[in-house]
């Protein structure tokens, strides 16, 4: 019986496919441990604020004007119509808001 020729011109086409594959993942790793973290703007961003008796809303609007941050929130899980007094000198947004709530 006569061995029909290989296409691939390989004897084995299988190691060449395990080949792309151990390549790909040592690639992928490889990428992945020299990628590292970078601040975003949302955890690099500060702010100043001195607001006396104001509502919960009134201070988000302020702080939406002042950043790139819009809310969103359930009314019923925040009452808006409560007043608050901030007085904040270049501090994180997470830090004023964890003041409030």
């Amino acid at each position: 019986m006569k061995k029909l020729p290989n296409p691939l011109g390989l004897s084995n086409p299988s190691i060449k496919f395990n080949l792309k594959m151990k390549l790909s993942v040592l690639f992928l790793f490889s990428t992945l441990f020299v990628l590292k973290a970078n601040t975003t703007y949302s955890q690099r961003t500060k702010i100043s604020v001195d607001l006396e008796n104001i509502t919960v809303e009134r201070l988000i609007d302020e702080i939406e004007s002042q950043t790139e941050f819009r809310f969103v929130y359930k009314i019923k899980d925040v009452d808006i119509n409560r007043l608050v007094s901030v007085k904040a000198k270049k501090e994180r947004i997470t830090a004023i808001l964890d003041r409030i709530f």
